[in-house]
Parts: structure tokens; C-alpha cells; sequence
């Protein structure tokens, strides 16, 4: 499993540095089958066996076309929900190869159509090349929307809003969470789909997060919240990444004690279900990084250290030497600092890494200037006390 996806990184989240709920019932989750469908056991936590019983059926050749289709969509779909680069990028062209199916009429062969070129599409998304990208949504497929079909309408809107904010088409991507947002809104029955409602609903949210509308994104919160923690399967990887967003979200409305607990639902989450062991240690270290910031504005040293102890990065900077890969090990490294200048002693190592500008500051994007900023700072903070700090 690759990185997850953009939107869930902390693009602009300064005001969570700078102004430096609790966690919901899991009963209140929907049932899952007692059967063992790829499905049920996805909602179960177990992504990974879920992708196994659907290669293992696909596997066969007895499988007729219509059900093979079906059960390649069904992997396809658990591959994007499960944030699965190489999943998704194995199984596009698996899709696309099937045979059309027999469409009952022409709204239905229509609708094929939009789905298959969902997945195409989503496919070059992963895929991430910006030449690729960029031609994306000048496809005729996305002038031929039907808002008479939900679930297939979010799913993309989804993937458009994530693709506009990849290429900085902020008023196309504040367009896209407008349009979800009223489709939403107008659904008469939104618990009949409950699960993908609240998955669109939860993305929408980060987007917000990610155009800088922070407010609006807590309004929407405040309003769908209940319905999409009631929604999410407690161990689905949707639910751990909407800790994630929800969080981010509390700690930018300066709401740090009711982001803790939320964050220890993500870390929790993340060490139960099935992750491979670096999209593990990605979750990890997004919530330790946040929980470290938000009991050091509770003025809780004691807890911002627990989290810095358990870090998973902290092993890649048991000493110096080592320079930033991205953008979160920048935030970890900021995050230590802090806490380190809390506890009043310098911290060497993370002054060093600190030092000068990493490789990938050139090519972060929207993260470049957020990236410059921790650097800064968190190298004066880990500096011990002088002149050498004050002048950073």
C-alpha cells in the first residue's frame, strides 16, 4: 500500500501550530454480515483478506462474465476505499479488459460507461503523472454527469476534487464539495447508502480543510459529524482516515482536548486492523505528531512526550545524520522540538536534520511554504537556549 492520498496530509493546517471529541460508540456502528463477503470483511478490519477472497474467486474459471465483472468492480472499489496504489493500478486494466456488458437499456449501458471510465480515471490519478492528471477532467465523460445515480455521482466528485486540489484548481475543487454537498443535502433516504454518504461526506470535509475553509468544513461537521462516525465501520480504513480529518479539524478550531481522544481512536485503529507496515506507521505518525502539539498547548508535557517516545520516526532519528524525506517527518521533527523547548533542553538531532532546506521542499507543492516554516522553527526550538536560537 502506497501513501495515502493528498487531501489527508495538513496542506495549510498553520492554526493548529499557531493557536497551539470525544470518541464515539463503536455500537453505534452499522452491523456487519455474519457471512464472510469481501465486503464484511473490509468493515471487519481486514482489507487485506477481503482482496484475497475476491482474487482467489476471480481466480476461477468457471466465473461467468457478469460475475466476474461484478467481482472485479467489488475489488476495484475496496482498493480505492482502502487507499491501495498498487491494488487499484493492478486491477484498472483488469476492469477495462472485460467485456461489455449486456445493458438492459440505454440509461444502463450510459451508466456503464461513466463507471468504467471512473475507474479509468482514477486509475491515471494513481498512476500520478501531472501530464496525465492535467488532462483528466477534459474528458467528455465528466460534461455527463447523472444526479439520478448518488452513489456513482459522489464517487466522482470525489475524484474530481481530489484531482483539482493535486493541481491547485482551487475554485474547480470549491465547485466539486459544492456540488457533493447538495447532492447530499437532497437525498431523501441517505441511510439507504449510508456508508458511501458518509465516506463522500467525511472527503468533503477535507477538502474544505485542504481550500483553506476551515470554518465552513466545521459547520459541516458540526452538522454531519454523528451521522458519519454512526456510518463509517469502526474498522474500516475510512474510518481511521476520518479520525484523521476530524482531528486536524478540532485542533485548527483550537479544540485540543477534544482532539486527543480522537486521535488515540486513529492510532488505535491503526494497529488493529490490516495495514502493511508502512501505511501503519504513516497513520501512526500523523496522530502521534498531532497528539504531541495538542497536550503541549494543554501545557500536558508529560503526555507530549509519550507521543514523541512513540513515534515510529523516532527510530530514524535516534542520531544525526539523517536529512527530512517529506513533509510529515518535517512535522515530526517541528512537533519534537516543540516538546523538547517545553521541557527545556536542546535536542541536537533534530537541530541538525533541520539545518538547511530537504531535497523534496523543491517539488511539495502547497506544502513547501508550511514545510519552510516547521523547518525554521522547529530548528530554533531545538537549539539550546543563546543567541544561536534567537537568531533561528
Amino acid at each position: 500500500m502506497a501513501p495515502f492520498p493528498p487531501k489527508t496530509s495538513p496542506r495549510r493546517s498553520l492554526a493548529a501550530w499557531s493557536a497551539l471529541a470525544s470518541a464515539l460508540l463503536l455500537s453505534s456502528q452499522p452491523a456487519v454480515a455474519a457471512e464472510p463477503s469481501p465486503w464484511g470483511l473490509y468493515f471487519q478490519g481486514k482489507a487485506q483478506s477481503a482482496r484475497q477472497q475476491l482474487a482467489r474467486q476471480l481466480a476461477g474459471r468457471d466465473l461467468d462474465p457478469a460475475a466476474r465483472r461484478a467481482a472485479t468492480a467489488t475489488l476495484l472499489d475496496i482498493c480505492i476505499h482502502g487507499r491501495d496504489r498498487d491494488c487499484v493500478l493492478e486491477q484498472v486494466p483488469n476492469y477495462i479488459a472485460l467485456p461489455d456488458p449486456a445493458a438492459a437499456n440505454e440509461l444502463a449501458r450510459r451508466e456503464d460507461i461513466r463507471r468504467t471510465g471512473y475507474y479509468l480515471d482514477y486509475g491515471k490519478f494513481t498512476y500520478g503523472s501531472a501530464p496525465v492528471t492535467a488532462k483528466i477532467l477534459e474528458g467528455d465523460l465528466w460534461r455527463q454527469e447523472n444526479a439520478a445515480n448518488p452513489s456513482l455521482y459522489l464517487r466522482r466528485l470525489s475524484l474530481a476534487s481530489s484531482i483539482q486540489l493535486e493541481r491547485e484548481d482551487y475554485a474547480g475543487a470549491r465547485v466539486s464539495v459544492d456540488k457533493t454537498l447538495s447532492l447530499i443535502a437532497s437525498l431523501k433516504n441517505p441511510q439507504d447508502d449510508a456508508f458511501l454518504v458518509a465516506w463522500a461526506l467525511s472527503d468533503a470535509i477535507d477538502s474544505l480543510r485542504a481550500l483553506g475553509q476551515s470554518d465552513r468544513a466545521y459547520g459541516v461537521y458540526r452538522a454531519g459529524g454523528g451521522f458519519i462516525a454512526a456510518s463509517l465501520p469502526p474498522l474500516s480504513v475510512d474510518a481511521m482516515m476520518y479520525r484523521l480529518i476530524e482531528a486536524e479539524l478540532l485542533l485548527e478550531q483550537g479544540q485540543f482536548a477534544a482532539a486527543l481522544p480522537v486521535l488515540d481512536l486513529a492510532v488505535a485503529t491503526a494497529g488493529a486492523i490490516e495495514l502493511d507496515d508502512d501505511s501503519r506507521a504513516y497513520v501512526t505518525a500523523q496522530a502521534l505528531t498531532r497528539k504531541a502539539v495538542a497536550c503541549t498547548a494543554l501545557l500536558k508535557p508529560d503526555c507530549a512526550r509519550e507521543a514523541i517516545d512513540a513515534h515510529p520516526y523516532g527510530k530514524l532519528y535516534e542520531r544525526a545524520g539523517r536529512t527530512p524525506a517529506d513533509f510529515e517527518e518535517t512535522t515530526y521533527l517541528a512537533a519534537r522540538a516543540l516538546v523538547a523547548a517545553i521541557e527545556q533542553r536542546p535536542d541536537p538531532v533534530v537541530a541538525k536534520a533541520l539545518a538547511q532546506a530537504a531535497p523534496f521542499e523543491a517539488g511539495a507543492g502547497a506544502n513547501a511554504e508550511p514545510a519552510a516554516i516547521y523547518r525554521m522553527a522547529g530548528r530554533a526550538l531545538a537549539l539550546a537556549p543563546g543567541a544561536e536560537r534567537q537568531a533561528g
